[in-house]
């Protein structure tokens, strides 16, 4: 039984006020982590839902409490997204699950565990777009999404290419980047200051959807499909269409 095979690494306690669920907290020196635990929900698989630091127990709740009406065996072998949910508590609008190949709990315990685990967290919808690969999932947790912060600013899922010949400056090759939303505008406050219409940006959003921003006549342009112009205009009306492609 997996409940079992976990006790032997770590001290496991019931939740009263939640039937099924389980919990267990490490410390570090600068955090306290606490890892919630469902073995009913699939038969044969651990749900974990990791958090760092303290919330109020009725967030925490409120979130495991949803994850019953989502869950299905389809989590079992890839990710699963589930946007346009409503959180009382918190700010979240969707959830993602992901099984073992694209997360690391318990893999220093035991690879049985590892291997029948499915990870949990409640995420901004524009975070992830629910195809990544593992190594992808593995990257945007690393290094742009603390998942296990749930206090977290958003952190749009952003893929850059530009270049920019004033200050020199760009990405090497045709590839987009992951990126980080801070990034993206500072590089539209560098391509207002610039008048060469060979300097541009590219972004793509979470939803797969490409833009390139570029000069023309001293106004700032959106092309998307590499043909049809959204917009041209000055540079406050270009970064509302730029947040809103990004965010929503």
């Amino acid at each position: 039984m997996l409940l079992n095979e976990l006790q032997e690494y770590c001290e496991i306690s019931n939740i009263k006020e939640m039937k099924d669920w389980y919990f267990y907290s490490n410390k570090t020196p600068t955090f306290i982590f606490t890892h919630y635990l469902n073995f009913s929900l699939i038969e044969g698989y651990i749900i974990k839902v990791s958090i760092r630091g303290v919330l109020e127990v009725k967030v925490i709740y409120e979130f495991l409490m949803s994850i019953e009406k989502f869950i299905n065996t389809d989590c079992t072998n890839r990710i699963v997204k589930i946007e346009n949910i409503a959180y009382k508590e918190t700010k979240f609008d969707a959830m993602l699950f992901i099984p073992s190949q694209y997360h690391t709990s318990f893999s220093t315990f035991s690879d049985k565990l590892y291997q029948k685990t499915i990870d949990v967290f409640p995420i901004y919808g524009c975070e992830f777009s629910g195809d990544e690969s593992p190594d992808i999932v593995k990257l945007l947790r690393q290094n742009f999404v603390s998942t296990i912060n749930w206090k977290r600013e958003i952190s749009p899922k952003i893929k850059l290419r530009f270049k920019n010949n004033k200050t020199k400056s760009g990405t090497i090759g045709k590839k987009l980047y992951l990126d980080k939303w801070s990034n993206l505008l500072h590089e539209l406050n560098n391509l207002q200051e610039c008048t060469d219409s060979s300097s541009f940006i590219e972004v793509e959003n979470y939803k797969n959807e490409y833009i390139h921003i570029s000069i023309l006549n001293n106004k700032v342009m959106v092309i998307r499909n590499k043909n049809e112009i959204l917009l041209q205009g000055k540079l406050k009306d270009i970064k509302r269409y730029v947040s809103n492609f990004i965010f929503n």
